[in-house]
Order: C-alpha cells, then structure tokens, then sequence
C-alpha cells in the first residue's frame, strides 16, 4: 500500500508520490541496513518483478537494485533528451527526464562539451586539421597564443602586423638586421623585363630601394607615379643584372641622398649597430654612428662606440685610445655649457680670451715648470714660437730667425746670417752685392752712418794666400772690391758706381756659363758676343748642294745649329748649275741685310757671305729664284 502510488493494472509504472507517509520497500538484495540509510543502486536502470512495501519502520530508505530483466519501475524512457532535461518523473503525463552531465571547461577529463551562458568553451587541448573563418579572441589584449613555456615550433604567415610591449622576450635574427627608410611587400609578380611595378602602398619619386633574396640582389629607383600604387622604375643600379621577383617579395627602401637607416650586423664574428646616411648613388652612405666591433672605421679597432666623421669631427670611444673628442677641423673642440672636471687635463695649445677667463689664482709665479707642445704670442701671423725643437721668430709668412735646440745654431735673417761653431757666416742673398741688404755685410757706422763695411758676396779661392778685401772707397765710388795676394804685385778691382761696375784687369776669366739678362756695352753702346763654331761650321740638312726651285723657305734657329735666342748668324752661302739671274737670298722681313748671291752672265756658279739677323722666333727665311743647287753654311752666331 503506497500513497497515492497504487498501480491500476498490472505491468502500469506506480509513480511514488512524496506527499504520502514515509514508505518501506522490500526489495530482494536492496534491504536498508539501517533506518535512514541511503542505498545506491548497484548497477543500471533496476528491473524487478516483485515489490514488498512495508511501513514498520518510518523514514528508511529504499535501494533497489537490479535481479533481472523484468518488469521497468517508472514510464518508459524518454526518445528526446535535451541539454535542459530534468532527473524528473511526471506521474500524470507518464513521462521521465534525465538531465545531462556537460561541461563548458572540462580541463583533463573526458566530457560533454557546451557553451556557457556566454557562449565561451574553454579546452584544454584542441586538435583541429582546418579552421574555416578567423581566429578572433573575445577580448583585445587578453588572450594569448601560446606561453613562455609552451612554444608553438613553426608559423607559417603570410603577412603579420603586431604591436609589442614586451617584457623578458628573446627574439632571434640571423645575421644582418636592417630598420630601413621605409618596408614593403611587392603587390604582384615582377619580371626580369618590366619597368613597371606595382609596390603595393605609396612611393616616392627619387628613392632607392633593395630587393635581396632567392639568391639574387637589385637595386631600383623609383621614377614617376603611373596609376595606383604601380610606378615607373630604373632597374639594375648596381649593373648585377635584371631579376625576377615574386609577388610578396619584401623590399627595403633605402630613400635619396640625407635619408638613413640603421643596420645591426653580427654576420663576421664582429657584432655592431650602425646608423648610416644614404648618399645620391645606390652604394653610397656615409657611416654616421657605430656601436661595437669598430673595426673598418678610420684606423680605430675593439669594440666600442664611434659617432661622426673618421677623418673630422668626431666622438669615439676603443679600448685603445680611450674617450677621444676630436675639433672641427681646425684642432678646435668646442664643449658648450657646464663644466669640464678632469685630474690632468693634457693639451697641445689652451686659448682663452684672456687670463681671468681661468678660474685660478696664479699668484705669483717664482719658480716651476710649464710643459706643453706650443708656447707662443699669437696663434697665427706674425709671432714668437717656442716648440721642442727651439725658439723663433716668424713675420707670419717667412721664419727670419731661429735657435734650434738640436744644433745650437743660430739663424736670422731668413736664413742668411748664421752662427754656430763654425763661427759667423753670412750667406749673400744675391749673386751681384746690393748694399740695401743689410744681412749682406759687415758693417761699421758711426751712428746711423755707414764708414766701411764688408760685404759678402761669393769667395774663390785661388791660393792659401789669397783674400778678397771690400769696402768703402773715396768720394767717387760706392764701393770697390779689392782682390789681394801676398808676395805679388799688382791689385785687381772692380770699381761699383751707381749705375756701372767696372773690371778693371789685365784678363778677366770666366769659368762656366757667363749669363747676361740685359745687353752688353762697350763705350756706351749696345753690342752683342760672338760666337764661333771651331770645330767647323754647321751645314743645314737639305742644304748641302741639294737642287732648289723657285719659292720662299723656312730655317729656325734648330736647323741652323744655333741657339734659339741667337740674335744673328754668321752665314756663306752659294749656288750653281742655274742660269744667269738665277739667286738665292737668305735674311728675314723683307731682306733688307739679306745675303744674296746671284749667278752673272756667263757663269754657273755664285758665293756670298755675311752676317744677317733672326727674327724674334729665331727664324730666316731663303728665298729661291729659279731651279739651282744651294749651299749653306753657318760659321758662327751671335748672342
């Protein structure tokens, strides 16, 4: 007897109610062992043929549990189960609902998976062949891919744009990592014959951009815009050769001449970060920074840091030399602002505008040393300049006097008057003497007047007893050079008056070359030297007898045998096997001091000799009448 649960026919499920009094169930192998205990049943879904129930003990608890296939407690199992099914038997409708297990984070246990209420699914592990759709997180920097502990092995991505703030992140580059003007990706294939190319994104005209990959290299510069982002192109750059590019093939823009690019290289074993300036060419950039390996920049080596001109301005740092701040140019370091502190501070030259621009009280200075490279009155012009090598003085142009502290020798005059242990030596400053020189002579004044002195031109010794003796001579002389010996009579002098020097000597001998800039006088009168050809006369070639016709021809000084600033020649000339009147005249202008030999009546033959002048260019001209034979022979010249 069960409240409100009594079957009505045989087989029909009896739905217990829990409004009814507590009930007892006897069921075989399904006894409560103790009153309020709960019995789990032991398998599935119990069957059973028989129920005993029992009201004698209140509030015991029944398991039932399986002894066969019999009859099914409850109505039969739904066809339809839903994720919202309920553990629920319904008396009246004859119905039971089951609820199922799912779960929307599983984590390591095997379940059935469902949304939660926001649609989320949190797995585990996912094993998937394709993802049809994006991949998108439901929330913006939240989710990530991967971890620092669970590294994805390869990703295969066509094109990736990030933004990243990272800490703790090791990021590997092979070799030569560039940051260039600008980047790009070509929007379609290039072939090795286009000069059309479409880059995908806007250009500008005049850059120069590198393609490097599949093994090849080129450089390109971009020209005018033709539609889109497709421009005109100037191919091959660097003469390597025209290439064929994939669409998607990264380029880098290298941009025009004043725009940079940094480079971090550890390619060679010698890691460094260089920030460089492209130049006007493809190849050409100036290395403006380096940090690291220093090797190649200027004469520098190690690593350290390096910022400016190799050769100029610059600030460098190697283990070497140290911290290096070099001028501009003109050994000038400029250092604006602050202040300089240092324990020693070494320096070729210290200029300041004056004294109390250094912070120091100098006192006054009895006794010490100063030590430096240049110590000097002005730092350009005219000064006084004490170095290691010595003191001297300097009109700015010409050093006019020096005590060298190697030598011991002292030097003024611009160098003509010298003193060291051999004594006083004064070097003429001209070949002919001109007593305006001062540091030509000895002299002895009275006050500002000069009485005698001895001037120092070049001395020839003929003889241990000879001398050469100068000075002040009467009233109507200048000066007179007097040459003197012991033991032999007689003087040879020559008297310098104010515009004339005299020789005055049995012989005057010139041994070597006599070089004369002006013209050569006698009483007076200009003349010039002749010069003979002793050891026989020069026959001009072409001029040995050779037939002539009728014409005008042209001799300079070389075919003549004469110098080429020969003022005249001494010339015969002769002629024959013509007939009467033939003539050949030799001379220059318009032959007024020609030498002319014409054959006479019933001769063959004609002679004529004399002297005729060249023309400036050092040039006769002979003139031929008729057809003869021409001789000509020079005897001498005159210069």
């Amino acid at each position: 007897n069960v409240a409100n649960g009594q079957a009505a026919a045989a087989g029909q499920p009896v739905a217990i109610s829990t409004t009814g009094p507590a009930v007892t169930i006897n069921v075989a192998n399904g006894q409560a062992g103790a009153e309020g205990q709960t019995l789990t049943a032991t398998g599935p879904a119990v069957i059973v043929s028989t129920i005993t129930v029992t009201t004698s003990t209140t509030g015991q608890a029944v398991a039932i549990s399986r002894i066969g296939d019999e009859t099914l407690i409850g109505p039969p199992i739904p066809t339809t189960i839903t994720l919202a099914s309920l553990n629920e038997i319904n008396e009246a409708a004859a119905t039971i609902s089951h609820a199922i297990a799912t779960s929307s984070s599983p984590g390591g246990a095997a379940a059935i998976l469902a949304t939660d209420n926001s649609g989320l699914l949190h797995l585990r592990s996912l094993i998937a062949d394709e993802i049809a759709g994006d991949l998108t997180p439901d929330q913006t920097d939240t989710r990530n891919i991967g971890s620092i502990t669970s590294l994805w092995r390869t990703a295969y991505i066509s094109e990736m744009q990030a933004t990243l703030f990272a800490k703790n992140t090791a990021s590997l580059i092979g070799g030569l990592f560039i940051i260039p003007h600008n980047a790009g990706t070509l929007a379609a294939d290039v072939s090795n014959s286009t000069t059309q190319i479409d880059f995908g994104q806007p250009m500008t005209t005049g850059d120069i951009i590198l393609l490097r990959g599949l093994l090849q290299v080129e450089y390109m510069q971009i020209g005018t815009a033709v539609t889109g982002t497709t421009y005109n192109v100037t191919r091959n750059l660097d003469g390597s050769g025209v290439n064929t590019w994939p669409a998607g093939q990264a380029f880098a823009v290298l941009g025009t001449s004043g725009d940079g690019r940094i480079e971090l290289d550890a390619q060679t074993g010698q890691p460094r970060i260089s920030i460089l300036e492209q130049g006007t060419i493809y190849n050409s950039q100036v290395e403006k920074v380096r940090i690291g390996a220093l090797n190649g920049w200027g004469s520098l080596t190690g690593n350290g840091i390096a910022i400016g001109d190799p050769t100029g301005e610059r600030i460098t740092y190697d283990p070497t030399n140290g911290l290096i701040i070099a001028g501009d140019g003109n050994g000038i370091t400029n250092i604006n602002g602050g202040n300089i502190q240092a324990n020693t501070v070494t320096a070729t030259q210290i200029n300041v505008s004056n004294l109390s621009a250094i912070s120091a009280n100098l006192g006054t200075i009895t006794a010490g040393t100063i030590t430096g490279a240049t110590i000097r009155t002005a730092a350009t012009g005219a000064r006084v300049q004490m170095d290691t090598s010595g003191i001297f003085g300097t009109n700015g142009t010409t050093e006019q006097w020096r005590a060298d502290n190697t030598t011991g020798k002292f030097t003024a005059g611009n160098g003509y008057l010298n003193i060291d242990e051999n004594g006083l030596t004064l070097t003429p400053r001209t070949s002919t003497p001109d007593f305006s020189f001062t540091p030509q002579s000895l002299k002895w004044a009275n006050g500002t007047t000069t009485k005698a002195m001895i001037e120092f031109a070049e001395i020839v010794d003929h003889g241990t007893s000879r001398k050469l003796v100068m000075g002040m001579q009467g009233d109507t002389r200048k000066a007179e050079l007097r040459f003197t010996w012991d033991n032999v009579s007689g003087i040879e002098y020559a008297a310098l008056d104010a515009s004339l020097i005299s020789l005055i000597a049995d012989e005057t001998s010139v041994s070597g070359d006599l070089n004369v800039t002006g013209s050569y006088k006698k009483e007076n009168t200009t003349g010039h030297i002749y010069v003979p050809f002793r050891t026989g006369p020069v026959q001009p070639t072409g001029w040995a007898g050779t037939s002539k016709t009728s014409g005008t021809y042209t001799l300079t000084a070389a075919d003549l045998g004469v110098p080429s600033n020969a003022a005249a020649i001494a010339i015969q000339i002769g002629i024959t096997g013509g007939t009467t009147g033939n003539s050949l005249a030799i001379g220059y202008a318009s032959y007024v001091d020609a030498i002319f030999a014409q054959i006479q009546s019933g001769l063959t033959i004609a002679f004529a000799s004399g002297v005729t002048n060249l023309d400036t260019s050092g040039q006769i001209t002979a003139s031929v009448s008729g057809t003869i034979n021409c001789y000509i022979r020079i005897i001498g010249y005159y210069i």
